[in-house]
């Protein structure tokens, strides 16, 4: 059965059909609208298949749960390796302190041990002077006996002599 207009209880007023219009879509409220170029470009059915299941975004949600919380004691193992570290950095001033003041110490005694060296190398140099004067004052009489030796062999030979004539 058809409907029509004059077929309806109520007639349509002017100010109905004028109500009818404004809900009616503009021009601009359908350019608001996808075009059947953008209408391609969406998802089709195959494609909306191969999304992730509700119970599988589950599985992933828990596994990312579990990751969250393998990195929250990570976070907590990575600040108390701070904590370590800062305190390891601490010592290593300490040894550097102490080391500066072993060479400070090493070099105060690498002084003294020249100083002392030295006297000793003087004292050594000393004794070797003495020595070498004490062995040319040797050489030097040792010579003055042989000449008097000589002399005398000669003084011996001569008596000799004089006492044999």
């Amino acid at each position: 059965m058809k409907s029509s207009i004059s077929d309806s209880k109520k007639q349509v007023t002017k100010s109905d059909f004028d109500k009818a219009l404004k809900k009616l879509a503009t021009k601009a409220d359908l350019k608001k609208l996808a075009t059947k170029e953008e209408l391609k470009k969406l998802a089709t059915k195959e494609e909306l298949k191969k999304l992730a299941t509700k119970d599988e975004l589950k599985k992933v949600e828990e596994k990312l749960e579990v990751l969250a919380r393998q990195v929250a004691i990570n976070t907590s193992d990575i600040q108390e390796l701070k904590i370590e570290i800062k305190g390891l950095k601490n010592e290593v001033v300490g040894l550097k302190f102490e080391i500066n003041d072993l060479k400070e110490r090493m070099t105060a005694l690498e002084n003294k041990m020249d100083r002392r060296f030295d006297m000793v190398i003087e004292a050594i140099d000393g004794i070797a002077a003495r020595f070498d004067k004490s062995e040319a004052e040797r050489a030097a009489m040792q010579h003055t006996f042989l000449r008097h030796e000589h002399r005398l062999d000669d003084h011996e030979i001569r008596i000799a002599t004089l006492e044999g004539e």
